[in-house]
């Protein structure tokens, strides 16, 4: 069981925070249209945790952009099954979390490609896909 408690502070990991696989915090301004896909976004990564542990979920996404990056598309798939603009969840990843790719800024088209290529089939999503997806894109183009 996960308890999600809305709390009245500004987070520096946005609206919602999972710090482990029992307790999921959500910013109390988050509206309660926005809190139905954000919650749903936060208990992925609980799956996530769960399945790969909270320590290695952790080090994985403080110290490892293309895992945070897998995390987060995983999460943010589960956010536009619950009623996220596809464009929103891209933007996001594309602006907010300033991911890097062969050294350049994550754009909101590989975002949003990757949102469109991953099958969300279970809560993790290995590194070296989102690496395979994106060097396939660049390739392309």
């Amino acid at each position: 069981m996960t308890l999600v408690v809305r709390v009245p502070l500004i987070m520096m990991f946005g609206d919602g925070l999972c710090l482990c696989p029992w307790l999921v915090l959500i910013r109390w301004e988050v509206s309660e249209a926005n809190r139905k896909h954000l919650i749903p976004h936060e208990l992925r990564h609980v799956e996530q945790q769960r399945v790969d542990g909270w320590w290695r979920f952790w080090w994985s996404y403080l110290t490892d952009q293309r895992a945070k990056l897998a995390y987060e598309v995983q999460a943010y798939k589960v956010s536009i099954a619950s009623g996220l603009s596809l464009w929103v969840a891209a933007d996001v990843l594309a602006n907010e979390y300033r991911f890097k790719f062969g050294g350049k800024q994550l754009t909101h088209a590989q975002a949003q490609m990757l949102l469109e290529a991953v099958v969300d089939d279970g809560p993790l999503l290995s590194a070296s896909r989102i690496q395979e997806l994106l060097a396939a894109q660049t390739a392309t183009h």
